[in-house]
């Protein structure tokens, strides 16, 4: 087992006691969501429905296969 040492970003090693830095503040209020409908997607399918990752899968391929249907690219839901 390897036993290491907290250090900073560029590796020096840091006093014993010394807190972590403060984390970043996230780019956009809905990180690490692109944007607000995927993060209220997520938040619909995942808490208020509680879907299951398979259930969110087959919805991604319907979802997708009607998106092809108008010639559009799904690219995005091909892999979530």
């Amino acid at each position: 087992m390897h036993k290491g040492s907290p250090c900073d970003t560029n590796g020096v090693p840091l006093h014993p006691g010394t807190p972590p830095p403060p984390r970043p503040l996230p780019e956009t209020p809905w990180d690490p969501y692109a944007n607000g409908v995927q993060f209220k997607t997520a938040d619909f399918l995942y808490r208020r429905v509680e879907m299951s990752a398979g259930a969110i899968d087959e919805l991604l391929d319907l979802w997708a296969e009607s998106m092809e249907a108008f010639r559009l690219t799904p690219a995005r839901l091909r892999n979530h």
